[in-house]
């Protein structure tokens, strides 16, 4: 006699992830979110619309070209130095962590990567990222 095959049961669920922003490329002079290309700064959020982020250098990351990010109220804020590292002033991380917001510094590239893991945990973050 011929065994019978095992059943084997299978649950499928839907993939959510494509609704989610993702970081596709990156590299001298620009930044890829999905199939749109950057070649300035941005503001970049796991499920709103990438916006453009008005600072030149770390240097110049601020309250005020970062309020965008607070609106937002994530629990993590990566900040892309550029191409180098580099850290912004201190001041903009303590008024960050007054409102209970993390903040993590590393170069362009870094925080990319760092950013798609954390969107793929389903974490809340937002990313200021200058060209790397």
């Amino acid at each position: 006699m011929i065994p019978r095959p095992t059943r084997i049961n299978m649950k499928f669920a839907e993939d959510n992830l494509s609704a989610e922003n993702r970081i596709t490329r990156y590299g001298s002079g620009f930044i890829e979110v999905g199939q749109q290309r950057f070649e300035h700064g941005i503001l970049v959020f796991p499920d709103t619309a990438v916006r453009r982020w008005n600072c030149a250098s770390i240097d110049q990351a601020s309250q005020e070209n970062l309020r965008e990010i607070i609106d937002y109220q994530p629990e993590l804020v990566l900040i892309g130095s550029g191409e180098t590292f580099g850290f912004p002033d201190f001041a903009l991380q303590a008024w960050l962590q007054q409102r209970r917001i993390g903040c993590e510094v590393m170069d362009s590239a870094a925080a990319c990567r760092t950013f798609n893991v954390l969107v793929s945990e389903q974490r809340n973050v937002a990313a200021a990222l200058l060209l790397p």
